[in-house]
């Protein structure tokens, strides 16, 4: 049980491309909650439709979360910075296909290495 509240600005830049601002927590001890971390989420994101081409999208996000665990009072600090590149078309009136490339890099100020994920993802939606 955990409770959760938030708060995102969202901008439409134009008609192409929005830019998002969001905050969330959750804490520890509030309505019943049985969660041993307090954790808080800041992050921001990017997204542009119709890139060079139609139906190309980009977008670039960048998160910070602090998770302090109560038991052991251990704060722990994770930077997290994505992109991506989509490419989506309608093969028939119910049919479409997407391909999509994302980045993902995580960078924790605790642990000396990187986590770092490169994914190819075709996906074929069919609409009944």
């Amino acid at each position: 049980i955990a409770f959760t509240y938030g708060v995102a600005l969202d901008h439409e830049i134009s008609r192409t491309a929005r830019q998002t601002l969001s905050a969330n927590r959750e804490p520890v001890g509030t309505f019943g909650s049985t969660a041993t971390t307090d954790s808080t989420t800041y992050q921001y994101r990017f997204k542009k439709d119709d890139l060079f081409i139609y139906n190309l999208s980009a977008d670039f996000s960048v998160s910070y979360k602090i998770d302090e665990q109560l038991d052991s009072g251990e704060v722990d600090k994770v930077w997290t910075y994505g992109a991506g590149v989509a490419h989506s078309v309608a093969l028939s009136r119910q049919l479409s296909r997407k391909l999509e490339y994302r980045y993902t890099r995580e960078d924790d100020l605790d642990q000396p290495e990187l986590l770092e994920e490169h994914r190819v993802t075709l996906t074929y939606e069919y609409s009944f």
